[in-house]
């Protein structure tokens, strides 16, 4: 008999589940193995299952988070082992331990410190109890579950004891306290920050953290590092994330709005138009601008069908603004007469028959106007209708709830409209959100099913029936910003993103926009990361404006590093790179130096590539090719003089000729080409390490 889930495990959890056990069923199998292994401790366990289901699913192409969480874990674990394990809800046991007023575990921990909570009441409690287990043995029928060990009716009692005292809300599947999380994270991150430092110190792996981080505040970040890279891909394609570089081309044109040329086609006759295209910064601030959103838990996503609708296209945003504000859809198609006697015929080519005979002329110029009138009509009221805006934006989403109507009294030319129940407008959403494919620049089409995310359609617009915004922070990732013009980049807004003058602030600014002419104002959940190599230019060059609104995070090499923690020819690797960084420092500046990165995850083979093909040629960057200096810091083992004769110098009368013939040419060793058993590179850190 099949077993219900719902309240058990999340339904993103059971999507996973259904894609694993369909398409790799033996290498989940394994997982479940290792997972039921009772001699393994039971927080190894999960780790190890939680890696090994991520790895797997990332196997099959998904870069989606596996939602093996350890609520899925324990319901796994309570159905194979219903007298050692209970079933678990985050939820309950953050409120259970607030009641007994003892620090809740960490991420990965929880379960654990939740069943050792449960056998705490038991034998406290319960087992002390005996008209309450008079109680339980005359209720349960031979038919039932015996539950021995009571860890079923000790969370049932528990449960209960919470609803009728009112402290806890069992509403997991909702996005509770959600202001109150990013309060959290503002007091631990600030708005804008840059992270700057020397060359591989971990400024770009960082950031991935720190967007992680701010985005999903409860994901635990000491899991393993593809299981974070998958987090924070998830969030990349969900658009709360979004990661750009600057550049010595990059313009406000590209960073916040520019005219362009687009082609707004619906087949190959189209014309080129220009259009005000926004830019990387200003569609972030959309999409983490407060949006109202119904949500409608009755909605069946699973028995609905999809279609992709451009409201007049980028070029008429008069016809998509009236559709949004008026609730409807419309199609410029179809004419200048009524169609309402072409709503019936299912046959396309009756249809397109009848189509051309009203609409010869065009018909004639342009044969898809008949298939965009035709699946326009055919749309049944309850489906689904994804709004673009262009082919990278997903601008509104719609239930259609009324038949094919002719109006020609209005303010827009178009003629041929629905009625339609918007769940949100304005969205600005990336259509990975929603789409496994990208959309096409025509006007009207029907969606595949198996392309179309039905879990995200669910997860945003499918609770209680409400209006409520979204607050989600979002970040947008720098890198390198110090090799734009930064002044030039941001324009006007420099002064927007100070936290005081974003949106819902006391002191919040606007501005209008040089091209759209619209007000605009930077919202305040809208985080800035950026990260600067202060090998190329140091803080203090940077523009004065931007200085003052960031927070500055330096990142150097750390040498004491763990994963520094061993040896290459009989020297710590940590310690090669203070020797090293010592010597640039004495040279340059600390601005120089060498990162941690060069060095982790190496041994006494892959090390030496690490200097031929990092260390070497930032010195040499450093240097501008002096190699004397370079020789300071790596020693006679890596860089020696080149033998050479007095005067290698054709014969021409030069007055400076003596002086550059005794010139000293050195040369780098490069010991990947014949030092097949390592002494000669051995050697060299010797000289190195003097």
């Amino acid at each position: 008999m099949g077993i219900k889930y719902q309240n058990l495990i999340y339904h993103n959890g059971i999507a996973v589940r259904n894609i694993l056990a369909k398409n790799a069923p033996e290498a989940y199998k394994k997982c479940f193995e290792l997972l039921f292994d009772e001699n393994i401790g039971l927080h190894e366990r999960i780790l190890a299952f939680q890696a090994n289901v991520a790895e797997l699913y990332q196997s099959l192409g998904n870069e989606l988070h596996h939602h093996h969480d350890e609520r899925t874990i324990a319901t796994f674990l309570s159905f194979k082992y219903p007298d050692r394990y209970p079933l678990y809800k985050d939820s309950f046991y953050s409120a259970y331990c607030k009641k007994l007023r003892v620090k809740s575990a960490p991420k990965n921990k929880k379960y654990e410190h939740y069943i050792q909570l449960l056998k705490d009441f038991i034998i406290n409690v319960i087992e002390k109890d005996e008209e309450l287990l008079a109680i339980k043995s005359d209720f349960l029928t031979t038919e039932c579950y015996h539950d021995a060990n009571h860890l079923i009716f000790a969370q049932d009692i528990l449960y209960q004891a919470f609803r009728a005292m009112d402290k806890v809300e069992m509403l997991e599947d909702e996005q509770d306290g959600i202001q109150d999380k990013i309060a959290d994270i503002k007091m631990e991150q600030p708005l804008n920050q840059i992270l700057y430092g020397p060359p591989g110190t971990g400024k770009t792996y960082n950031t991935i953290n720190k967007a992680v981080s701010i985005a999903n505040p409860s994901f635990d970040l000491s899991l393993d590092r593809r299981i974070i890279k998958a987090e924070y891909q998830r969030l990349v394609k969900s658009g709360q994330i979004v990661f750009t570089t600057f550049h010595q081309s990059m313009s406000y044109e590209d960073f916040v709005e520019g005219i362009k040329p687009v082609l707004d086609s619906d087949n190959n006759e189209g014309k080129i138009s220009y259009t005000i295209d926004d830019g990387i910064f200003k569609s972030i601030c959309h999409q983490a601008s407060l949006k109202e959103v119904y949500k409608d838990n009755s909605i069946d996503w699973e028995n609905k069908d999809y279609f992709k609708l451009s409201l007049g296209g980028v070029s008429r945003p008069d016809v998509h603004e009236y559709c949004l504000d008026n609730n409807v859809i419309a199609l410029g198609y179809g004419g200048e007469n009524d169609l309402s006697g072409l709503c019936k015929i299912s046959n396309w080519n009756e249809f397109k028959n009848k189509f051309s005979e009203q609409n010869p002329e065009e018909f004639n110029e342009s044969t898809y106007s008949a298939q965009a009138t035709f699946t326009f009509l055919r749309i049944k009221k309850g489906d689904v209708v994804v709004i673009s805006r262009g082919n990278k934006i997903v601008d509104a989403v719609g239930i259609v709830d009324g038949d094919y109507y002719f109006d020609d009294n209005l303010s827009i030319d178009y003629k041929h409209f629905r009625k339609v129940k918007w769940l949100s407008t304005r969205m600005n959403y990336n259509p990975d959100f929603f789409l496994d494919i990208n959309i096409s620049q025509m006007t009207i089409y029907e969606f595949y099913k198996h392309n179309v995310k039905i879990n995200a359609f669910k997860e945003l617009f499918s609770t209680t029936k409400s209006i409520e915004p979204s607050l989600k922070p979002h970040i947008l990732i720098i890198d390198e910003i110090n090799r734009g013009n930064v002044s030039a980049i941001f324009g006007e807004l420099i002064t927007l993103i100070e936290e005081s003058k974003r949106a819902g602030k006391e002191e919040v600014l606007e501005v209008i926009l040089p091209y759209s002419k619209k007000k605009f104002s930077v919202p305040s959940n809208l985080y800035i990361i950026g990260t600067m190599n202060t090998a190329d230019r140091s803080v203090e060059a940077l523009d004065t404006a931007l200085r003052r609104r960031f927070v500055f995070e330096e990142m150097l090499p750390k040498p004491d590093l763990e994963e520094l923690d061993y040896e290459v020819c009989g020297y710590k690797a940590s310690a090669i790179l203070k020797r090293i960084n010592l010597r640039i420092e004495k040279l340059v500046d600390r601005d120089h130096c060498i990162g941690h990165a060069y060095f982790i995850g190496k041994n006494e083979e892959t090390i030496i590539d690490s200097f031929y093909k990092n260390i070497i040629p930032l010195l040499q960057e450093y240097f501008f090719g002096d190699y004397g200096k370079i020789g300071l810091v790596l020693g006679s083992g890596f860089v020696q003089p080149m033998d050479s004769k007095d005067d290698i110098f054709a014969s021409f009368d030069y007055d400076y000729r003596e002086d550059l013939a005794s010139r000293m040419i050195y040369q780098i060793i490069d010991y990947r080409t014949y030092d097949e058993n390592g002494e000669g590179f051995k050697a060299a850190l010797d000289l190195l390490m003097r």
